[in-house]
């Protein structure tokens, strides 16, 4: 994962401009009229997991769905809880006998501290049943997910040493992502239930730009809750 210092102006720009637009077409798919279509509100659970990182999220979310017979389009905003990670950070000081301006001076024990959420556009398609009644369903999707980092750090001589890491402030990344999985949904009294696997790639370009990968592939589950308001 980048430190977010590196990522460039016009990058940042180009999510705000990749978020724009994918709300604007969700806005489309979920309130463009269809005599036919179900709207709905919900919940869900959410996990997260980037593989080959060591590092994975738990987190809840709520979502707007529009049913249309063998259709439904998700729009979801999850809130992922805090997980934290122990390491050592290295520590290095001033030494000008040394052609690089420092020297490595050991090591001191913390935490790398990840959170964050995920703006989610979801079209699911059921193979058996409907969006209404339940069945199972494959997956396609466009979403944002962010990443906000802190660090703890035990305390040392600040006098004498320094990290590469400042504790008083957070890295912040940002990774527009296609989303594929299968799923399955049940119909109960009181609405549906539903329950899903998916992958999240990152996306390499926004608006035919290229763009770094700040968040690399991660994988997971949802299970949630829909129910139909009409």
């Amino acid at each position: 994962m980048n430190n977010a210092d590196s990522i460039p102006g016009y990058f940042c720009l180009s999510k705000l401009r990749y978020m724009k637009k994918l709300l604007i077409l969700a806005g489309i798919a979920l309130l463009g009229s269809n005599a036919q279509a179900q709207i709905g509100i919900g919940g869900q659970v959410v996990y997260n997991n980037y593989a080959g990182y060591g590092l994975s999220n738990f987190g809840v979310g709520v979502v707007g769905n529009k049913a249309a017979d063998r259709f439904d389009y998700k729009l979801s905003l999850n809130y992922f809880i805090t997980s934290k990670i122990d390491r050592t950070f290295d520590l290095y000081y001033d030494d000008p006998m040394n052609w690089t301006g420092e020297s490595y001076g050991g090591t001191v024990n913390g935490t790398e501290n990840y959170s964050g959420f995920g703006l989610w556009f979801d079209m699911n398609y059921f193979f058996t049943g409907d969006a209404e009644d339940g069945g199972f369903y494959g997956l396609v999707g466009l979403g944002l997910n962010f990443m906000n980092i802190g660090y703890d750090i035990e305390p040392y001589d600040e006098s004498k040493y320094y990290t590469r890491y400042d504790y008083t402030k957070s890295d912040k990344l940002w990774q527009p992502i296609i989303r594929a999985g299968l799923g399955y949904e049940l119909e109960l009294d009181f609405g549906n239930i539903f329950v899903q696997a998916q992958g999240n790639l990152p996306a390499t370009s926004v608006n035919g730009a290229a763009i770094d990968i700040s968040l690399p592939f991660s994988f997971g589950g949802v299970v949630g809750v829909k129910v139909p308001l009409d």
